[in-house]
């Protein structure tokens, strides 16, 4: 709120279009106890339902292995 970013919006987005989705919206969450406000679900569902590939990912690896997986560059 102190920055001035709408309530729900993802932390990371990778403007990267692959096939149909126009990008990759990424929630971060603490790998231990992290959990989406329903603001944050209802956003991503939101993004999902406009073409966007979302995810939640817990911890800076799982984000990592996610962009991968969305680029189609893991191994």
């Amino acid at each position: 709120k102190a920055e001035g970013v709408l309530a729900g919006v993802p932390d990371i987005f990778l403007a990267a279009p692959v096939g149909s989705r126009g990008g990759l919206y990424i929630e971060m969450k603490r790998r231990k106890g992290g959990r989406a406000t329903p603001a944050q679900k209802a956003m991503l569902s939101t993004l999902e339902e406009s073409g966007y590939a979302v995810a939640v990912c817990y911890g800076c690896r799982e984000a990592a292995k996610e962009i991968l997986r969305y680029l189609g560059w893991e191994k």
